[in-house]
């Protein structure tokens, strides 16, 4: 049986955009050193946090 590894910038992607969705500051990025990481993390929130300003409501959160 294969496991598929997780596309960690993608992951970081996630965990970003959730977090600008939930209002949460761009400064509690959890990748500091990793740049590819880091970078995909802080794209995640910027995108969530338009969300979070638009009025969009975090449903993963109910």
């Amino acid at each position: 049986m294969n496991t598929h590894k997780r596309n960690k910038v993608r992951h970081a992607f996630r965990q970003g955009y959730k977090a600008g969705l939930r209002g949460r500051s761009q400064y509690q990025c959890p990748y500091s050193t990793v740049v590819a990481e880091r970078g995909a993390w802080m794209g995640g929130w910027r995108e969530g946090h338009d969300h979070y300003l638009a009025g969009y409501l975090d449903i993963e959160g109910i």
